[in-house]
């Protein structure tokens, strides 16, 4: 959530409506405060701040303000016992959401994984697509530690994907010469594809040339990496740039892993 509120934006943001009221208006003190920052982050983010320092501080003075309760009274209210617990359950209540199960977990991933696919992998991208899942399901996002491992996982799940799309635009012979020339066999030529070419001069050029043969010689389609977001290509070339000749080596396995390896690095 942004730090920073204008007043006019407070007023349509965070005020407090009759439905607010009648859950706010039973507490005091500390509570009474704590619940509404509570109530109306949730309507706004859908999710519960995972500590108060997400929290703006106009917005809590605003609504210390609403409520009747000095802003320093936050620092007396509970964020993680009994009431705060209770507290999640009304709220979650009151905009017809419900708490985050062990069920989500396989809708949510294949939600993030379709994301992925439509705008390319990063984490953020990743992130961003759990919470508008969750948001679109009325279900609250899991804790920080569980969300990671979801996103991690369709992530994963996600590579796997376009690695086994790209294997099926390979042909049986296009296999077998990625598999060659990232076995040990094929360590040195993999070393002298990837080798810098050096000051221009006629035997650069001869030498470029001959390496331009012989990747086309591995007879992989022009279109292996239609559908495939830029960014996404980019960033395998330069994970792969990266890597050694003896770190691809010690990839060879089935050729759909191979296929983007050698295509990304070459």
């Amino acid at each position: 959530m942004r730090q920073r509120w204008g007043i006019d934006e407070l007023i349509e943001s965070w005020s407090l409506d009759q439905a607010d009221w009648e859950l706010v208006g039973n507490k005091t003190g500390a509570t009474r405060l704590g619940f509404a920052v509570l109530l109306k982050f949730f309507e706004l983010e859908a999710r519960f701040p995972r500590s108060i320092d997400e929290v703006p501080i106009e917005a809590v003075d605003f609504m210390g303000r609403q409520v009747d309760v000095r802003f320093e009274s936050l620092d007396g209210y509970d964020w993680s016992g009994s009431s705060w617990k209770r507290h999640r359950r009304q709220i979650r209540a009151r905009f017809g959401f419900r708490a985050w199960s062990l069920d989500d977990v396989e809708p949510a991933i294949g939600a993030v994984v379709g994301e992925c696919l439509s705008g390319g992998g990063s984490r953020r991208h990743a992130a961003e697509a759990l919470i508008g899942w969750c948001r679109r399901s009325c279900v609250e996002p899991p804790f920080a530690a569980a969300a990671d491992r979801i996103i991690g996982t369709a992530i994963r799940r996600w590579e796997d994907q376009i690695r086994d799309d790209v294997s099926t635009r390979l042909s049986d012979g296009a296999c077998r010469s990625l598999d060659r020339l990232v076995s040990d066999a094929g360590r040195e030529d993999l070393t002298w594809l990837r080798a810098d070419p050096g000051p221009v001069g006629v035997d650069s050029v001869v030498d470029e040339l001959a390496k331009l043969d012989r990747l086309r010689s591995v007879d992989v389609p022009g279109s292996v990496a239609d559908g495939i977001a830029r960014r996404v290509v980019d960033q395998w070339y330069d994970r792969f740039q990266a890597l050694p000749p003896s770190a691809l080596v010690a990839m060879t396995g089935p050729s759909s892993s191979c296929a983007d390896s050698v295509v990304a690095a070459s």
